[in-house]
Formats: structure tokens, sequence, C-alpha cells
């Protein structure tokens, strides 16, 4: 199975926070799957490090990404034109580029958001 981690994941994974769930903790464990993450998630979390909304320890995210095993899955053209057509009323750009890139890689998003139900029933949780 191929995951792509939301940012909140990404964060919560890397810093060992008990607040994955369990799913989603077996999943990301689980040797048989390929776990991703989208450059989107580093930016996304470095800004709002920046913005003082996350802890600074937040800005040093893409060293610990390179030791975590988790696989960058390359943010493409492809991905931001249909990411800007979803026919979705949610105006966060973060999660519509995640739900892009999860859409058009057939992959399962790892995600505590709900608001993502509406666009996918493979949000895994």
């Amino acid at each position: 199975m191929r995951l792509l981690l939301d940012s909140h994941v990404l964060w919560w994974a890397i810093r060992g926070l008990p607040r994955l769930s369990g799913k989603a903790q077996a999943r990301i464990l689980d040797d048989d799957n390929d776990v991703f993450y989208s450059p989107v998630s580093l930016y996304e979390i470095a800004f709002k490090a920046s913005r003082g909304r996350m802890p600074t320890a937040a800005m040093y995210l893409p060293e610990a990404v390179q030791f975590s095993g988790f696989l960058e899955l390359a943010l493409t053209s492809l991905h931001l034109v249909h990411a800007a057509r979803l026919d979705w009323d949610h105006g966060d750009p973060w999660d519509r580029i995640l739900l892009a890139q999860a859409h058009l890689e057939g992959m399962d998003l790892i995600s505590a958001d709900r608001v993502f139900d509406s666009q996918t029933e493979r949000r895994l949780w």
C-alpha cells in the first residue's frame, strides 16, 4: 500500500507524539507499506513555525525527515493543476494539493482531518 501523510501526521510521526491513531501507527510502521510525505507539508509546517503557530523545532523538520525512512513524493505541475480544479469548497491550499497528490498517485491519505471525507474514501485514521 502507498500512503501519503497529511502535514500534521508527518509532524506527529517524526516527533513520536502519541496523537496518532492506532490504525495510523500500524499502517505507518508496516514494512509492506510505502510511506510518503509531500514537500508541501514541509512548507506548511515551516511556514506556520515562522509565524509562531508551531514550535520553532518545526523549522528543522526537513533534516529530521531525512532519517525517518519516509519517501518524498515529488510535487508536479499535474498535482497543482488538479488541486486548482478540484470541485471542493475548501480554501486551504495545502490540503487541496495533498488531496490532488493522493488522487493522482492512487494513494491512501493518512489524516485526522475529516474535511477530506467529502472528497475521498481513501482517508485513513
